[in-house]
């Protein structure tokens, strides 16, 4: 257990910078505190928090009672500081899902940028073209917030879900610091949990759904294709599957996916799979396949939108 020093002051002290322990005689003292809180008689706190802290609980009653207020406030901060963590914690155990990007959270998005020179953050926009002010839109995986921000910044009802707190303090700060007209609603859960069937003008999984194994990745996206209105659209952006070309073309095109899987394995322990086919992915759930959008690096298609239209 990590404790700082102790401060000169008589009226004020530092605690355990981790989770309280019942070996603490300060997290001790937290407890007498919780008790005067709530509402055990004075004295019987007062008694509690003098045999546990001897040396710090004597003198002036006033004064300790402004000790157990400080030790009560300050114990509700450490908890609230790892609230993220435990919520982190819980949803690994009950869905083997980590926030694997504590890691690489901070670069992913000008990663991504220098890698496609550019592409992706286009990839991602380029079907808001389709909404109208006033539509709804679900991003599943939101990441830092890019399609989010540039819909809001529209008129578009925009609905982020992310299972990483990391990524969602990030396109935090960026809507922070965008300020659009239009409130984006953030939800941090796994997206199997979200049930809203029917809702959205459009759904979209911007580079999410390659990060699963292609079990999970069938189930997420059947889910997902739940929420979309008749007649409006899911809309998926990633790399291409190549289909065409010469071998070395195809070669290219799959080398280029295969390193950035690969280096996301290793850093975030997302799934390394062949490149899945989404087109054909869209037909089989009853889409029609309405669009489709290439961004290429070198001339090379590297990076699709995929736009499915369900059926009435």
């Amino acid at each position: 257990m990590t404790t700082g020093n102790r401060p000169a002051s008589s009226t004020d002290y530092t605690v355990a910078q981790t989770l309280p322990c019942n070996a603490c005689p300060h997290w001790a003292a937290g407890k007498a505190a919780r008790q005067w809180q709530s509402g055990l008689p004075h004295r019987q706190s007062v008694i509690e928090a003098q045999r546990i802290v001897p040396d710090e609980a004597s003198g002036d009653k006033n004064q300790l009672t402004d000790r157990l207020r400080f030790h009560y406030k300050l114990e509700r901060k450490l908890k609230h500081a790892n609230y993220i963590q435990s919520e982190g914690a819980h949803m690994e155990k009950q869905y083997a899902i980590k926030d694997g990007y504590w890691l690489m959270g901070f670069q992913y998005e000008i990663t991504g940028s220098l890698y496609s020179f550019g592409q992706i953050p286009r990839c991602k926009v380029s079907m808001l073209e389709h909404l109208k002010p006033g539509s709804k839109l679900l991003i599943a995986g939101a990441g830092h917030g890019t399609e989010a921000i540039e819909g809001a910044k529209r008129g578009i009802n925009v609905t982020t879900v992310d299972i990483s707190q990391t990524m969602i303090n990030f396109m935090q700060r960026k809507i922070d610091r965008a300020k659009p007209a239009t409130p984006i609603e953030i939800v941090n859960d796994n997206i199997l949990n979200v049930q809203r069937p029917g809702q959205y003008d459009m759904v979209m999984a911007n580079y999410f759904l390659n990060v699963f194994n292609p079990d999970m990745m069938k189930q997420i996206l059947t889910h997902i294709a739940s929420f979309v209105k008749p007649g409006g659209s899911l809309v998926i952006g990633d790399f291409v599957n190549p289909k065409e070309g010469n071998a070395l073309y195809r070669g290219f095109q799959k080398a280029y996916w295969y390193i950035a899987a690969s280096l996301y394995a290793l850093t975030a322990d997302n799934a390394v799979h062949p490149i899945y086919d989404y087109p054909e992915l869209l037909k089989s759930l009853g889409f029609e396949l309405a669009e489709i959008k290439y961004f290429k690096i070198l001339g090379m298609k590297c990076h699709w939108s995929v736009r499915g239209v369900k059926k009435a």
